[in-house]
């Protein structure tokens, strides 16, 4: 199989003067070379350098500036290391390294579909690990095309390209059921930024008023009236928008827009009800991730005095001031349900509010 790596990558710039370039092979979990593993130089905020290992394991990563960079290594079938960081000296000319590879225990593989007409430009697929320090792992990816080999963990799987995004995706692996993913790529700022944008300051203001409001247990009562102003005002606006039975999607609103409405619309009882349905409408389709749409079922079980089912709405016992979570049902399963969505077991979950 041929691997294409997206044009940016190809092309060769001219190397800077106080430039370093890495050599390094990869090698697999049982000492042989790894052809055909893909390779990733990060160093947040600016575009991760991609290669891919030739037929010696191989790869050579030109123009790398002065800094500290993670690095990670992806061979599908085969196993991942994305826990690796580098110092990069002006003083060396070439930096050597080996990585080994950890061997994976699943291999995720699917498509990525583009939702409008608009060219995408180097499409990428990558994992990162949501529990500790690493580097995002990237697969794959062929004609849309793309495989991804991944360790034990809980992930975040997300797809992009330059003014392209998909929703998050998480996953626990090894997942409980497998098979093809199909993940669905939206403009990032959506087929209608004007709304996204006005959604988004919503949500921001949403976010302020609630900031502060409990300070050692007791509420700021001139924040709780300035927080239930801006609950009604945004009230009235989501009920002109979400009208007739129709969600505003990722494809109107970009990704995070549609995670902006979904924010907003937790803090509407009445309107969270009745959107219900069309958010797991949403996640089905792989627009909102079902790990966040979980919390919406849990809050609307609770408001109607039941059960909940993955455990996410919490209160304190007002003896031992610990979290704990209200009446779940089966509770023995919990933390199967919440892994099926790529949510970590209950007991971490509430260590968040200690």
């Amino acid at each position: 199989m041929h691997i294409f790596l997206p044009l940016v990558f190809l092309l060769l710039q001219p190397a800077s003067a106080n430039a370093t370039m890495i050599d390094g092979i990869v090698v697999k979990p049982d000492g042989s070379v790894a052809v055909g593993a893909v390779v990733a130089l990060i160093n947040y905020p600016q575009t991760p350098k991609i290669t891919v290992t030739g037929a010696k394991g191989h790869f050579q990563i030109d123009d790398v500036q002065d800094g500290e960079y993670g690095i990670s290594a992806m061979l599908a079938g085969v196993g991942a290391e994305n826990q690796m960081s580098i110092k990069v000296r002006q003083s060396e000319n070439v930096q050597k390294l080996e990585l080994h590879l950890v061997a994976g225990v699943e291999t995720i593989s699917g498509r990525v579909n583009k939702k409008s007409a608009e060219n995408t430009i180097n499409l990428q697929i990558l994992a990162q690990l949501q529990t500790e320090s690493s580097y995002p792992i990237y697969g794959s990816i062929v004609n849309n095309e793309f495989q991804i080999t991944l360790p034990p963990g809980r992930y975040t799987l997300t797809a992009n390209s330059i003014d392209f995004e998909s929703s998050n995706l998480f996953l626990t692996i090894p997942r409980l059921h497998s098979g093809p993913i199909d993940i669905p790529l939206f403009l990032s700022s959506g087929s209608n930024p004007a709304l996204a944008r006005e959604i988004h300051e919503m949500a921001n203001e949403d976010q302020k008023a609630r900031d502060g409001l409990i300070v050692d247990g007791v509420v700021d009562q001139q924040r709780l009236s300035a927080m239930i102003a801006i609950d009604k005002s945004n009230h009235s606006r989501l009920q002109q928008l979400i009208s007739a039975g129709k969600w505003i999607g990722a494809e109107e609103l970009g990704a995070r827009g549609e995670g902006d409405l979904w924010l907003l619309v937790q803090h509407d009882s009445a309107l969270l009800k009745d959107c219900l349905p069309l958010m797991m409408r949403a996640a089905d389709n792989f627009e909102l991730p079902w790990a966040r749409l979980a919390l919406s079922v849990d809050r609307v079980l609770v408001d109607n005095n039941k059960p909940q089912i993955y455990g996410s709405q919490v209160g304190f016992d007002k003896v031992t001031h610990q979290a704990k979570s209200d009446l779940i049902e089966d509770e023995a399963h919990v933390d199967q349900r919440r892994a099926e969505l790529g949510m970590e077991p209950m007991a971490e979950y509430l260590n968040h509010f200690k």
